[in-house]
């Protein structure tokens, strides 16, 4: 079977460098890379699809790039010409890996909630505090002159590690009506894994949002509403001002589920009128103060609305990033791709969510 549609590619990168891709040693050369970033051992075993992105994107091409070089006999393709014994299977987990990535992307709920990815080298990682000898970790201090300038030190917090998850699905090829398949008509399940992984990592990092990773020492504050027997706008805009003014956090999302924004969008002004009226007309959804989004998760309980400056307020440490791999019983004579995803979502600024519980009442 034929990888690419000549046996010579020749492409422009981002870089503006002419890169060539040559048929007769691409795997050979995916997989020396892999073992030149001393990528694990078990990925490589495993015809990680890491293993042809990293190569890619060390010479500058993308995902993108790589299908559109790819032949019709790959494309097209029976799953058993690829996947058993025909040293193609990095090119096999590669495509699972884009069928599941694309949806996983094209239905992004997550991405503009994290306000950035860390790396991790193994699957635990220290967690870091701030301490100073005034107590004072952030605040700038008027110095007295030839005076000493207070200092905040980031140590290592030895009561507080964070552990990184394992999440996945594999899917074993057995039935021969499976292997006979082109490749193009499994695009379906390997979208549905698509779509679970993203809900499934949303619900993670909203509980995480909600009640911390630690909860000891990262949950966020909750305040009260002025009357628990119904709240208005200006409930809203105390929570708005305390994350502002205590805190100095502007919150731009409120996420809350669907019954407390159903009574968000039933709030009425004195004279009896709908606030969103436009919004309920448009089925749209409506704003929060200073033009925050709303966002409707179930994961938030009824009466509750999490307020938050994503900007801030939450990180994800990643281990080893959305990818598929292979595994063959010689007894069972069956192969199992895999896509897993190792990662965990930690709040970095406590203060820059906070609860507003309808129920209760405000000091």
């Amino acid at each position: 079977m034929k990888i690419f549609k000549q046996p010579k590619i020749e492409v422009k990168n981002r870089f503006g460098q002419i890169v060539t891709l040559e048929e007769a040693n691409f795997i050979e050369s995916v997989r020396e890379h892999a073992r030149g970033i001393e990528m694990d051992n078990n990925l490589i075993a495993e015809d990680s699809s890491l293993m042809v992105r990293s190569f890619l994107e060390d010479n500058g091409l993308t995902m993108g790039d790589f299908n559109n070089f790819l032949s019709r006999d790959i494309t097209q393709g029976r799953v058993r010409d690829l996947v058993y014994n025909s040293g193609l299977e990095p090119v096999f987990t590669t495509i699972v890996e884009s069928y599941v990535r694309g949806q996983y992307e094209t239905i992004d709920e997550i991405g503009d909630l994290v306000m950035s990815r860390v790396p991790m080298e193994q699957m635990t990682q220290a967690y870091y505090k701030a301490v100073s000898t005034d107590g004072e970790e952030y605040e700038m201090v008027i110095v007295a002159e030839a005076g000493d300038i207070p200092v905040t030190k980031l140590v290592n917090d030895t009561k507080h590690t964070i552990v990184a998850q394992k999440r996945g699905r594999g899917l074993a090829l057995t039935d021969e009506a499976v292997k006979s398949q082109r490749i193009d008509q499994l695009q379906t399940f390997f979208r549905k894994l698509g779509i679970r992984l993203q809900k499934s990592e949303l619900a993670q990092a909203i509980d995480v949002l909600l009640n911390g990773y630690f909860a000891d020492i990262d949950a966020p504050e909750t305040i009260g509403v002025k009357s628990t027997t119904s709240y208005d706008l200006t409930d809203l805009w105390f929570a708005h001002r305390v994350m502002i003014d205590d805190y100095g956090f502007v919150p731009n999302e409120y996420i809350m589920n669907r019954k407390t924004a159903t009574d968000y969008l039933s709030l009425k002004d004195g004279q009896g009128n709908f606030f969103f009226l436009q919004e309920i007309l448009g089925a749209s959804l409506p704003e929060g103060i200073q033009n925050a989004k709303i966002r409707i998760n179930e994961g938030v309980p009824n009466d509750k609305i999490l307020l938050v400056d994503k900007r801030n307020a939450l990180q994800e440490y990643v281990f080893k990033d959305l990818s598929s791999e292979t595994e063959r019983s010689a007894s069972k004579q069956i192969n199992t791709v895999y896509t897993t995803k190792i990662n965990q979502f930690v709040p970095f600024e406590k203060n820059a969510r906070l609860i507003l519980d309808l129920k209760k009442a405000r000091d």
